[in-house]
């Protein structure tokens, strides 16, 4: 799904040999065949993830052979239909309000979500939001959920009220959630069993040596 979004009019995105990327995000995407050569060949400078879908274990290991760190994740999505839990009064953020808003923020946190294409659901603890939900990527069929809380109020539940506003959202628009979860990222997976969310397909995350 990233790779399609990173492509859409107006995103920024390219296409080299068998990988597609964003520079402004520096998110890349590894398409069928890759190689790690196409890889290294493709992203310059240090900074970027790569995406490995399911089936390339090999390229995933080929570029843990030159150092890359691979990490194995999955993929979630959630059934037509499928009940989410209440969102208990998580709010859509208007775009003039976003900067203000997130002025608290860690500053790559808050620019991200600033420029964020498409609505951003928060939800506010003494005046603040505390939790934020919005998609870095989005086809005219699927959305990716990306849902932060800051750390004094986590285990609350706030990251599951905005994951559900958004969702329904989009859903209103005509998209489905995606959600990527590392194995080793135990919150991300149980947030994304509270939405009724499961996993998919399988993948590898990757990061380049230093």
């Amino acid at each position: 799904m990233q790779a399609r979004a990173m492509i859409e009019p107006g995103v920024g995105g390219w296409i080299k040999p068998r990988v597609v990327g964003h520079d402004a995000s520096r998110l890349a995407v590894a398409l069928p065949g890759a190689t790690a050569d196409d890889v290294a060949a493709a992203l310059e400078g240090a900074g970027w993830t790569l995406l490995v879908p399911e089936g390339g274990d090999r390229l995933a290991r080929a570029l843990g052979d030159r150092g890359w760190t691979c990490e194995p994740a999955a993929l979630f999505t959630l059934a037509d239909g499928a009940a989410i839990p209440d969102d208990d009064g998580a709010a859509v953020l208007s775009d003039d309000a976003r900067e203000a808003a997130f002025a608290h923020l860690d500053p790559a946190l808050r620019d991200e979500l600033v420029r964020t294409r498409g609505p951003v659901v928060a939800t506010f603890v003494d005046g603040l939001p505390a939790a934020f939900a919005h998609a870095p990527w989005r086809t005219a069929r699927w959305f990716e959920l990306a849902a932060d809380t800051l750390t004094q109020y986590r285990q609350l539940g706030l990251a599951t009220r905005v994951a559900a506003g958004l969702i329904r959202v989009e859903r209103d628009a005509g998209r489905a959630p995606v959600m990527g979860a590392l194995d080793v990222s135990l919150g991300a997976q149980r947030l994304a069993h509270r939405l009724g969310m499961t996993p998919t397909v399988r993948m590898h995350v990757c990061w380049p040596p230093d």
